[in-house]
């Protein structure tokens, strides 16, 4: 994952967007390493690539599996920083 998306990154008011945080402070949360990112409710995804799109943005496509270790499929999403990289939307592609 690049670094500027690393870290830990909480729930707002609006469900696909998300605040720069310290630490999680709700079921809502999204936390992001190097090789991998966790969402709500357990839910691990590994990237299987990302680019950065003509406007700036990236385009996410991951694997992902719920704790109980099924498999949840494939995601597509355009992941958007704005406000100074203080928070970050994250919306899926239509297929």
């Amino acid at each position: 994952m690049p670094e500027e998306l690393r870290g830990v990154w909480c729930g707002t008011a609006q469900e696909n967007i998300y605040r720069r945080c310290r630490e999680a402070d709700s079921e809502n949360n999204l936390d992001i390493s190097a090789r991998k990112f966790y969402v709500a409710e357990g839910t691990q995804c590994v990237p299987l690539a990302i680019t950065v799109n003509s406007s700036g943005h990236f385009v996410v496509r991951a694997s992902c599996t719920f704790n109980e270790g099924a498999r949840c499929g494939r995601v597509l999403q355009r992941w958007r920083l704005f406000n100074n990289g203080r928070r970050l939307e994250i919306r899926d592609i239509k297929r």
